[in-house]
């Protein structure tokens, strides 16, 4: 399932979903299933948890759908548990990342570089 891109690092894409790893560790091929499969329930959290860090301040006001829809695909990395949206179409540069836990149960850290 994992194979090594041009970046060094092992990459699998699952329903339209990008997960990576510095190296596939036991049970990753399990995760990535298990995460692709509860991604799109748990995007209406995801919106939440960035609006309430204040994504608006660098955005301005946002309605979560819209949030959402904006946001466009992810790039999750099994190794540091982060999710970051490079391809947003919120701006033409900012890069929006974030950690979770488990099964995107809780989000912290919200970065945006831009």
């Amino acid at each position: 399932m994992f194979v090594r891109n041009e970046l060094g690092e092992y990459e699998a894409k699952i329903d339209k979903l990008t997960f990576v790893c510095e190296e596939v560790q036991d049970g990753y091929e399990e995760l990535a299933a298990q995460l692709a499969k509860v991604y799109k329930s748990r995007l209406e959290a995801i919106g939440k948890f960035l609006i309430d860090e204040g994504i608006e301040e660098v955005f301005g006001e946002l309605q979560p759908a819209r949030l959402i829809r904006a946001l466009g695909r992810p790039l999750i990395d099994l190794s540091n548990e982060s999710i970051t949206y490079a391809d947003n179409s919120l701006d033409d540069y900012s890069i929006i990342s974030f950690e979770y836990t488990g099964l995107f149960e809780e989000f912290s850290y919200l970065c945006i570089d831009g």
